[in-house]
């Protein structure tokens, strides 16, 4: 097959976040099964074509942004980078098969294209981002609601709905309203380190790593890390990720350090975005990971934490109990309950060998997740277009 693979912020030589991760690692996965691959980006410039690898990268130009107003400018951004590449793909109609992400509804446009077959993979939507900030009692801006509404109707749009877990089909069903024959599950993959951390060394490090947000629990890991200290003050916690600050505008890590006092904020680093060498560090020099998101569509940083050997703690959610095994490799606590985070960690940082047992069995658990099996599964799905 001659596939394409949309990502609108790919960058071939920068630290991606976890969609254009995924976007690279499928890639390399059905090239390995001798499929020909595009990854289809956007750029600021010209239209410019790399096929110096194993697979091709086409940066598309952006459509310019027609927005009058500041505050409207995310939503038309998005409209026209949706827009650029549907103006791409309707000219250049080569490709068996193209896959969008649902985030930011980057497929709006070409969805509509007839004779295209279309697949959207289920990231976590802007739906479900916004109905976890209502029920956190935040205010969820027009513009969010907006951004739901523009990926609801991509989705719908699309040939076929790539759900990544058992939590990702439910919201392809209850939430976009897909007929379960649209709907198929491949779960993710990723390569697993052959480096692996020392779990049972002491101080402990313990490890955050994602975007600094209500979603990935950061309210929760910031109230339960007082706790840890009281008890052990020598523990140090690394947040590696993108802050997306509060609803004033702060950043969590500026927040966290006006707030906390002196001995508690020296213990917490915040790294903000940072390269693949500086993280890959980071997982090497922890003895925990602290992962406490309230909705993944998978949970692909859960694998990772596994693959380089540490003891996980995390939120019991759906996509969660997929990746992980409850009390084998992961602690696992209700949402939002910062002290049992703390509760869990503690009991961890007491027992450097449990650390070392949970992580040893997270290292084989995370085999099962490899980027030949997710190729292979959507390999299949979209087969079934043809």
């Amino acid at each position: 097959m001659n596939i394409a693979l949309a990502c609108a912020d790919i960058r071939p030589n920068e630290r991606q976040g976890g969609i254009a991760m995924y976007t690279f690692h499928l890639a390399r996965g059905l090239v390995d099964l001798g499929h020909q691959v595009t990854i289809l980006g956007l750029s600021f410039g010209e239209l410019t074509v790399d096929d110096s690898g194993s697979f091709r990268f086409v940066y598309i130009p952006r459509c310019n942004s027609w927005a009058r107003h500041e505050k409207l400018k995310p939503i038309v951004n998005k409209l026209t980078r949706s827009r650029a590449l549907a103006r791409y793909l309707s000219k250049n109609r080569e490709f068996d098969v193209i896959e969008f992400p649902i985030w930011d509804a980057e497929g709006l446009h070409s969805t509509r294209i007839p004779g295209l077959k279309t697949v959207v993979r289920g990231h976590t939507p802007h739906a479900v981002v916004n109905q976890l900030a209502e029920d956190a009692g935040f205010k969820v801006s027009r513009l969010d609601q907006w951004a739901s509404k523009l990926e609801l109707r991509s989705a719908r749009q699309a040939s076929l709905f790539l759900a990544s877990s058992d939590s990702s089909v439910q919201t392809a069903e209850k939430v976009f309203g897909f007929d379960p024959a649209r709907v198929r599950k491949c779960r993710l993959g990723t390569p697993i380190s052959e480096e692996i951390a020392d779990a049972g060394r002491q101080p402990v490090r313990v490890i955050f790593v994602g975007r600094l947000e209500n979603r990935k629990g950061i309210h929760e890991i910031l109230a339960s890390i007082p706790l840890v200290l009281e008890r052990f003050p020598d523990t140090q916690f690394d947040l590696a990720g993108l802050d997306m600050g509060t609803d004033d505008g702060e950043s969590f890590a500026s927040c966290f350090a006006r707030m906390a006092p002196a001995e508690i904020s020296k213990q917490v680093q915040f790294y903000g975005r940072i390269s693949d060498e500086a993280l890959n560090k980071l997982w090497l020099d922890a003895q925990i990971a602290l992962l406490p998101s309230q909705y993944e569509s998978f949970g692909l940083v859960h694998v990772e934490a596994m693959g380089y050997g540490l003891p996980v703690v995390a939120c019991d959610i759906v996509a969660t109990r997929e990746v992980v095994e409850a009390d084998k490799t992961a602690f696992l606590v209700p949402v939002g309950d910062s002290e049992s985070l703390a509760e869990r960690m503690i009991r961890l940082i007491a027992n450097p060998l449990l650390r070392l047992e949970m992580g040893q069995a997270g290292k084989i658990k995370a085999a099962d997740f490899s980027v030949d099996a997710m190729a292979r599964c959507v390999e299949q799905a979209y087969q079934s277009l043809l």
